[in-house]
């Protein structure tokens, strides 16, 4: 446990610090990139106020060239409009009733007409001001009223000079007789100029417009503390610094200024700021809460197996350690544990056996000081003594014994598949004696089989098992089966029968307790069938070995597998 701690106090500080760099460097990147991205905008915002402005003075230029050459389409308003130009008030309205007296039209028309629609046409005309230059007198024309008797002259003088009233946009047209093209005076459109620009002041841009170089207009606060930059940027024909910009363009009279201050538009907002340390913060608690998850859980599995080492260590070589989905070196070294037990266990089994054989050759090394000679000619003499006195039978019986004891005790360990199907063959026909016409047999094996070697005297046990237990004696319609087949890298003995078999339950005993053979001691009642069992276990390992199942036509399924082995 003290160990576990060590490393997790290392890893986390280690880790701690690696997620506290990152998310530092994180937090200045993205502060940076939003402040240029954020330069970046502003300077295009400044570019779209410019040509906002621009179009806006564009706009109201077109209308005022529009509405001037309205004038030159009716001809009876033009007329008009030169006659009160050119005459006095009263002198006007005299030509006037002459003109309606004259005409019989009670729809007269005059330059009013024109003046109404006009005034209809653009909201953000504020006013017409005619000025004739014979009377030098000027005329404010609004939309529902009219003021006459002004200095025309002084107003003349103000749009030369450039000194215009603030937040007005200004076109002053000549108006000339159609007929001979002489100067009768000026007609000036007067538009509300309030909209051109942004109503919101920022820190960052100031934006103004002048009336022929010489007065601002619109937004006139930052025009004086520009004033200096604007004459030395016009001298040295300069409209990009590193410190400003200048955006600029002209609609007839007007000149459109925008000047961009790069560094208070690199500026971030408070709450940018603030947003990008908090989820910086967040990103780190987040980061941190993280590392100390996946470091508990790596010094889990470090804890893991050093408990299994300890458990080993005590001599508990069931000991295992799990492995997870990571693929990581934890579970290679989890992996590797496990089969380090697992080769650990079966090498002292292997000694275990090994041990008992030992033993056993001893035992046998001593029973084998018994002649067995003896035993032979004993059964040879009763075999002859009954064929002497007609039963055959009973000799035929004594002869298979006979042979099958022989060949227990002289054959090899290893036989071919084909001799222990023959001891198969003389086994079944003492027992055709025993219960005479009850059984049928068959055996099955592809000839391809016969020369593959196994163990001796694996199949007897089972067929001894089949005459013991399942073998209906009052049926006559027993059959015996013996399949031989090779699955993959397996030789596989089928024996199917369709005697009394065994409930799931016994069937799920016994193969629970052939698969642990090595490991429990079996029952007196099946030794044969888990002697085979141990003997194949031990000797091709525990994928192999006996497994039992229900017959599909009632009975009982006996399945012996083993290792492939070539013949020597």
């Amino acid at each position: 446990m003290q160990r576990k701690k060590q490393l997790y106090f290392k890893l986390f500080r280690i880790y701690t610090a690696i997620v506290c760099t990152v998310v530092l460097v994180l937090v200045v990147y993205f502060a940076l990139a939003f402040r240029h991205n954020l330069a970046e905008t502003r300077t295009q915002d400044a570019g779209v106020i410019c040509q906002r402005a621009t179009e806006y003075l564009q706009d109201e230029k077109e209308i005022a060239d529009y509405l001037y050459n309205t004038l030159y389409r009716t001809p009876q308003e033009m007329d008009d409009l030169i006659a009160y130009l050119e005459l006095d008030a009263q002198a006007y309205w005299n030509r006037r009733l002459d003109h309606y007296a004259a005409s019989g039209n009670l729809n007269h028309i005059s330059f009013d007409t024109f003046l109404n629609s006009a005034f209809e046409m653009d909201k953000r005309l504020m006013r017409i001001e005619l000025i004739g230059y014979p009377t030098m007198e000027m005329t404010i024309c609004e939309k529902r009223a009219r003021f006459s008797g002004r200095d025309g002259k002084q107003r003349l003088e103000e749009l030369t000079t450039g000194k215009i009233a603030p937040n007005e946009i200004v076109f002053q047209r000549e108006v000339r007789d159609p007929d001979t093209l002489e100067a009768k005076g000026s007609i000036v459109f007067v538009f509300d100029g309030r909209g051109a620009l942004p109503t919101v002041r920022e820190s960052w841009v100031d934006t103004f417009v002048t009336y022929r170089q010489v007065q601002p207009i619109l937004n006139t606060e930052g025009f004086e503390r520009r004033t200096a930059h604007l004459d030395q940027w016009q001298k040295d024909k300069i409209t990009d610094t590193a410190a400003y910009k200048l955006f600029q363009t002209s609609v007839e009279d007007y000149q459109i200024y925008v000047f961009l201050d790069r560094i208070q538009a690199a500026v971030l907002p408070p709450e940018t700021l603030l947003m990008i340390v908090g989820i910086g913060i967040l990103v780190l608690v987040a980061s941190i809460f993280c590392v100390h998850i996946y470091i508990k859980r790596l010094t889990g599995r470090v804890g893991g197996i050093l408990s299994g080492m300890d458990r080993v260590k005590q001599g508990d070589f069931n000991a295992r350690l799990e492995t997870t989905q990571h693929g990581d070196e934890l579970d290679m070294i989890a992996e590797d544990f496990n089969d380090m037990c697992d080769k650990l266990r079966e090498h002292i089994r292997c000694r275990y056996l090994a041990e008992i054989e030992r033993k056993n050759a001893e035992l046998e090394a001593w029973q084998s000081q018994i002649n067995p000679h003896f035993l032979y000619n004993t059964l040879e003499a009763i075999r002859m003594k009954a064929i002497c006195n007609g039963q055959r039978e009973i000799g035929k019986m004594l002869y298979s014994m006979s042979v099958l004891f022989r060949s227990q005790l002289k054959e090899a360990d290893w036989i071919t598949v084909e001799q222990e199907l023959a001891y198969c063959r003389q086994y079944l026909e003492l027992f055709e004696y025993r219960y005479p016409d009850l059984f049928t047999y068959e055996i099955v094996c592809p000839p391809e089989l016969l020369t593959q070697q196994v163990m001796k005297f694996i199949l007897q046990p089972i067929l001894e098992n089949y005459f013991i237990h399942g073998i209906r004696s009052q049926q006559t319609d027993n059959h015996l089966q013996i399949i031989v087949e090779q699955p993959a890298q397996t030789l596989c003995f089928r024996v199917i029968d369709n005697g009394r078999g065994m409930d799931a339950q016994e069937i799920a005993q016994q193969n629970e307790a052939l698969r642990h053979a090595l490991d429990h001691k079996f029952e007196k009642k099946s030794i044969g069938v888990n002697n085979v069992n141990r003997r194949i276990q031990a000797i091709y390992g525990d994928a192999y070995g006996i497994q039992m199942q229900a017959a599909a036509g009632g009975g009982l399924e006996v399945c012996i597998m083993v290792g492939e082995r070539e013949e020597t």
